[in-house]
């Protein structure tokens, strides 16, 4: 795994800890790392999702909810 995508994958966990989602933990997450593409950044998040060290409930839901929220329609202003 490159260097890029741990840094995407560890700021959307530091994110998500925080209790950041949706919008907020994307911003977050490219607030830290600006060279990321909105397309590295969902499929980090599906990556985490599957990652079975994963366990804690607010954190797969954060990393969920940005998926979706991307995946199944772009929000207005992008």
């Amino acid at each position: 795994m490159s260097d890029r995508w741990k840094q995407i994958q560890a700021a959307l966990l530091k994110g998500a800890s925080a209790g950041l989602a949706e919008d907020a933990l994307y911003a977050f997450v490219v607030e830290h790392c600006p060279a990321a593409s909105r397309e590295k950044i969902v499929r980090n998040a599906l990556a985490l999702i599957t990652n079975p060290d994963i366990d804690d409930r607010h954190i797969l839901d954060a990393l969920y909810a940005l998926v979706i929220m991307y995946r199944v329609g772009l929000p207005q202003n992008a």
